[in-house]
């Protein structure tokens, strides 16, 4: 007779249900730290939101030159309309009419000139007419230049000359003991005309005593004045010079 206890038929079930049961709480574990992770990355990204910072452009620093090195100064070219650091002024009659720091006056009654082209050069041309003996060029100088120290100026005359005769320059000047017209002052030197037959350049200087101050006809500041029936002019220039001590 077997003495030994009956088995239990329901145990595996048991067990299965167990291991069911514990898989199930696992997987709900994992699901719940799942959610919980996605839930945490969302709030963290909408607290946080990421921003992206542009840093600003950086100037470049002057450069520095030390005390005991000298740099060279820079070449400095005068605008148009401004020739205070200039020492010349010109203008080119005949081609460029509105000049470099220098304008001619043509319409004048005493000094009417015309544009006209000989040996293929354009030039003014002024022709004597109504019993005149005495051709003008009238000029006015760019007030910006006039900011220097113009008391002693050279003036250079490129020229034509189909007849003989004489040409100076009367300027603008100081007035003085022993200067009779400060308005119309001749310059140095008187030169001759003749036919050559070319273009050639006379060069006239004032007296240390040049002004400047617009005072001849048309406010103009020197005149060419040409004895002689007919003359060509294409370029003038005044150029600063040292002036001398007083």
């Amino acid at each position: 007779m077997d003495d030994s206890p009956p088995r239990r038929r329901d145990t595996p079930q048991i067990i299965l249900w167990v291991l069911l049961g514990g898989a199930a709480s696992l997987a709900v574990l994992i699901g719940g730290a799942i959610f919980a992770y996605m839930m945490w990355r969302s709030s963290s990204a909408q607290v946080r939101p990421q921003k992206v910072s542009v840093a600003p452009p950086v100037a470049e620093a002057p450069e520095v030159i030390p005390a005991n090195i000298k740099s060279n100064p820079p070449v400095i070219v005068a605008q148009d309309g401004d020739f205070s650091s200039t020492n010349s002024v010109t203008s080119l009659l005949g081609e460029d009419e509105a000049g470099h720091g220098l304008a001619h006056i043509d319409n004048r009654k005493d000094g009417p000139t015309t544009i006209e082209t000989i040996n293929g050069v354009p030039a003014r041309v002024a022709r004597l007419a109504d019993n005149r003996t005495e051709l003008f060029f009238y000029f006015q100088i760019n007030p910006t230049f006039k900011k220097q120290d113009l008391r002693q100026v050279k003036f250079e005359v490129e020229y034509f000359a189909p007849q003989p005769g004489t040409m100076n320059i009367h300027y603008n000047a100081r007035s003085g003991p022993n200067v009779e017209n400060p308005n119309y002052r001749e310059t140095v030197g008187t030169i001759r005309l003749a036919n050559s037959g070319r273009w050639e350049k006379a060069t006239f200087f004032a007296r240390n005593d040049a002004a400047f101050r617009n005072r001849q006809n048309g406010k103009s500041d020197f005149r060419i004045v040409a004895n002689t029936s007919i003359i060509y002019i294409r370029r003038v220039t005044v150029l600063q010079e040292q002036a001398a001590g007083e």
